[in-house]
């Protein structure tokens, strides 16, 4: 049976595999990295930033997070007018700064982490994401799916790698946190600079004008299909990233040892790295929508087991399968984006609006793990205080996870009536092309 990467060299050159090749790379450094984020939140915390609160510390992770994805909507429009390089290499640049930066701030600067970690990773990454999604579903005609399931592997096999690579770092005495900072910079700027040389090795796609007639802003919200996947993509963050919140401190609050706990994070994202890479192997007639929403689904029903999982075994097991669900979830994320497309010209207008509707909602709810932090999140309006309060400060863990998976349960009904609508819009759109 051949390989992933067999598939993809018997219907694409070269050129075209560096692409996917340089999108995981880039996924590594850049989305591993920024999940990463409660690692350092502990250690500023325990004493780096022990002047300001905890809801004051945790903006800077919510800022780079909440930029990386709401800057699609920008980077998402100059890419389809010709931008590409000029993006790509802005946000390498400014990555690598930023993440240096980060390593000569001083104890209790806390406007220099913010600027450096906050501000200016989250631009750069912001500035890259969705351009290339954008590249890669221009320059994968063929095996679009598998292509965009590899390149965001990258990301579930960073999210295992720097968690662990930063604990280790910052608790060896002989290394201190500016070290620790410098050395997981050095290694972001190998792969970013490798990524980037790579991404825009392929040519950039030709200059577009999508501010005018039908490529507006305004007609892909008429576009009924398209925006009840988005009302799904809104749902869907009230579950899919509750694990990434609430796994440890739920670990935490059955009983199990802080070191067993810390590394439940990392049996979920090893599980998403099985859900992203076997999700892509399931049949081609299923469609990339359908697949959404089957995991959907699968997570929604795995997600009320944890109000039973009592021993850390119960809650590997749970953890694993909402894993798997979760990671063919966000496989499939962009490539059910893209195929709302009328033409690749459209590619990075939709990912960039689609990643903008995620990542209002989701920079609050990953960053903002404890509950008494919910209340501080007045940009968000709802996600998080419905969250907070049902927890509540006695830790009653059956109203969120209920919660979690009624919401996760109401995107697939999104997800499907969007696929519906989707298949009824077909005769026409032949029509008009």
């Amino acid at each position: 049976m051949p390989s992933l990467l067999d598939r993809l060299s018997q219907v694409t050159p070269p050129s075209v595999q560096y692409t996917n090749i340089s999108g995981w790379l880039l996924q590594f450094a850049g989305l591993g990295q920024c999940n990463s984020f409660g690692v350092f939140e502990d250690f500023y915390k325990a004493g780096y930033l022990s002047h300001f609160s905890s809801s004051t510390i945790s903006w800077v992770g919510s800022t780079q997070l909440s930029l990386l994805f709401g800057l699609g909507i920008i980077s998402g429009i100059y890419f389809d007018k010709g931008h590409f390089r000029t993006l790509m290499w802005s946000s390498a640049a400014l990555l690598i700064l930023s993440n240096f930066m980060l390593s000569i701030t001083r104890q209790n600067q806390y406007y220099a982490v913010l600027l450096s970690q906050g501000i200016g990773m989250g631009t750069a990454l912001g500035l890259s994401w969705t351009p290339m999604f954008g590249m890669i579903g221009h320059r994968f005609r063929r095996h679009r799916d598998l292509a965009f399931g590899l390149t965001a592997s990258g990301a579930a096999f960073g999210a295992i790698v720097h968690p662990i690579m930063l604990d280790r770092l910052f608790s060896n005495p002989n290394i201190g946190f500016h070290n620790a900072v410098r050395i997981n910079a050095g290694m972001n700027a190998i792969l970013v600079v490798v990524g980037t040389v790579l991404m825009t090795h392929a040519s950039p796609p030709q200059k577009i004008a999508v501010v005018r007639g039908d490529m507006s802003l305004l007609h892909l919200f008429k576009d009924l299909p398209y925006v009840l996947f988005n009302f799904g993509l809104l749902c869907t963050q009230f579950g899919f990233l509750f694990p990434f919140a609430y796994l440890q401190l739920f670990s935490r609050t059955r009983g199990i040892p802080v070191k067993e706990a810390f590394y439940t994070l990392s049996i979920f994202n090893a599980a998403a790295v099985v859900g992203r890479l076997g999700s892509i192997l399931l049949p081609k007639r299923m469609h990339a929508v359908e697949i959404s929403c089957l995991a959907s689904l699968g997570f929604s029903a795995c997600m009320f087991a944890y109000i039973s999982a009592q021993r850390f075994v119960d809650i590997v097991v749970v953890t694993s399968l909402v894993g798997i669900f979760s990671g063919a979830y966000f496989s499939y994320f962009v490539n059910s984006v893209a195929s709302f497309a009328r033409s690749n010209t459209e590619l990075g207008a939709r990912i960039g609006c689609s990643a903008f509707v995620v990542g209002e909602l989701a920079s609050t709810i990953t960053l903002y793990p404890p509950p008494h932090r919910f209340f501080q999140a007045i940009s968000t309006l709802c996600a998080p205080p419905l969250l907070g309060l049902l927890l509540t400060n006695k830790f009653i863990w059956e109203g969120p996870i209920v919660f979690a998976s009624l919401m996760a349960m109401l995107s697939a009904g999104f997800f499907a009536l969007s696929r519906a609508f989707q298949i009824r819009n077909l005769p026409r759109l032949e029509k008009m092309s």
